[in-house]
């Protein structure tokens, strides 16, 4: 019994200090009173008698004074919150934060009853907005301030800042120097994301690559937030030189030589069979066999390029004689003859015979398939009379079953037919001394002809004639 009434006296005390009413009726209203209806918004689990209170619209804080006031709400749910409450504004940021130097640190405030935030690292002033975003230049550990307030609280939180930094990752290698078609392996550390570059260029995200190319190479270590970039590496690709020889001929006539060259420059080895001949860019040999090449330019060996030379025997050495108007050298085979007068060239044929046409010194050279020569004597010529060539017509020609030969004024005795090889096939006497000679076909094959056109001094002319 004295246990229910020191309660009660209490009560009436506590109660008449706050209020102007009858203790006893605060009592009842405080205790007693209220909504017990579970399903009312405004349901007091305190109340001991239902006063008819219940609310089942929209509830909230009714009092203007309050920080949450509501306009929408119809009933007082009992919720009102006061800013002079220091307890709303504690902070929901972390007191431990940790960033990569270079990255940016970002902390978000999202307390609805700050209105004033002040950032200090190192008590340094750095922002005064309620998110921060910070890109620390230096790493180690920092202090950071975070001082937040309303119109009747101020409150601070100390937060322990780590920059830290991603180590430069180091790069392995072999060799970063070869020769072109080879190529180097270069490594990184794993547990990064790996993102390669050549150049300016993404290359790779592998722990390792391949090159084949020549450049600068350098890897960019990943982790989080947080890169690194390792040090760049020089890449060299040499050029393989290439062993190319140039030569005059393959078939060395006899007392002469051959001229062999390279293109490339560098360090020259030559063979012969073999054989060390030569470490000269160019050089020359009058003997036959296989000669190869192999260049060198101090970074790079090149291929091997080859060569066979053979030795050829000169022809026959010709002899020749003037007889009724034509010069006639040594028949010989698998020749072409290639007449000179006073050292000048006149005329190259394949027959062994030539019509002078003035006085000089004439000689003959015949060649042969493999471009072997000799020279006759010079012979000199002399009493040459000359018939008119521009007189001279032949038509048709090519010929096919008839061909005429007009003379004009020439003055034409007799008329030979020979091929290639010389062989005479058809002669004609002209003993009407005639203008206009006709020829038949007779059994002449398709070819080329020459036609041997002689007057009375001995004077001869030789034409081409072409046999369908």
């Amino acid at each position: 019994m004295k246990f229910i009434c020191s309660l009660f006296c209490m009560l009436l005390l506590t109660s008449s200090v706050y209020s102007s009413e009858n203790p006893i009726d605060s009592f009842n209203k405080i205790i007693l009173d209220g909504c017990m209806d579970l399903s009312a918004c405004n349901y007091n689990p305190n109340a001991s008698e239902d006063n008819g209170s219940c609310c089942y619209a929209a509830c909230g804080c009714l009092d203007p004074e309050a920080a949450n006031f509501s306009l929408e709400s119809e009933c007082d749910d009992n919720s009102c919150l006061y800013l002079s409450d220091c307890s709303l504004i504690e902070p929901d940021v972390s007191e431990n934060q940790s960033v990569c130097r270079g990255g940016m640190l970002e902390i978000m405030t999202e307390n609805e009853f700050v209105n004033g935030v002040k950032w200090f690292i190192d008590g340094e002033l750095i922002s005064e907005e309620s998110d921060l975003y910070y890109t620390p230049e230096v790493e180690g550990e920092m202090e950071m301030l975070m001082i937040y307030s309303n119109d009747f609280c101020v409150d601070t939180t100390e937060i322990a800042l780590e920059v830290f930094v991603l180590e430069s990752p180091e790069l392995t290698y072999d060799g970063l120097q070869f020769c072109e078609g080879e190529s180097a392996d270069i490594e990184t550390a794993g547990g990064f994301q790996n993102v390669w570059i050549h150049g300016s260029q993404f290359f790779s995200l592998n722990e390792s690559v391949t090159v084949t190319n020549g450049g600068i190479y350098s890897v960019v270590n990943v982790d989080e937030d947080c890169v690194s970039n390792s040090v760049a590496v020089v890449v060299t690709v040499y050029t393989i030189p290439e062993a190319e020889i140039l030569f005059s001929s393959t078939d060395i006539c006899e007392g002469n030589y051959v001229q062999l060259h390279s293109v490339d420059e560098g360090e020259y080895v030559w063979l012969q069979n073999g054989e060390p001949y030569s470490i000269n860019q160019s050089t020359q040999t009058s003997s036959e066999g296989e000669f190869t090449l192999q260049v060198n330019n101090n970074q790079c060996i090149s291929n091997i390029d080859s060569v066979i030379l053979t030795e050829r025997e000169n022809p026959e050495t010709p002899d020749i004689e003037f007889d009724n108007g034509v010069l006639t050298a040594t028949q010989i085979d698998d020749v072409s003859y290639v007449w000179y007068l006073n050292g000048t060239m006149e005329e190259e044929t394949e027959v062994n015979y030539f019509t002078p046409t003035i006085s000089g010194n004439y000689r003959v050279e015949v060649m042969s398939e493999y471009l072997c020569t000799t020279s006759s004597e010079a012979l000199f010529v002399t009493d040459i009379s000359e018939i008119s060539e521009s007189e001279i017509q032949i038509y048709p020609n090519p010929m096919k079953d008839l061909v005429n030969i007009d003379l004009g004024d020439n003055v034409i005795d007799r008329l030979l037919i020979t091929d290639s090889q010389g062989r005479v096939v058809q002669e004609i006497e002209n003993r009407e001394s005639a203008s206009i000679i006709q020829i038949n076909r007779q059994t002449m094959a398709s070819g080329i002809y020459h036609l041997r056109l002689y007057n009375k001094d001995t004077t001869v002319k030789l034409k081409r004639l072409m046999v369908k």
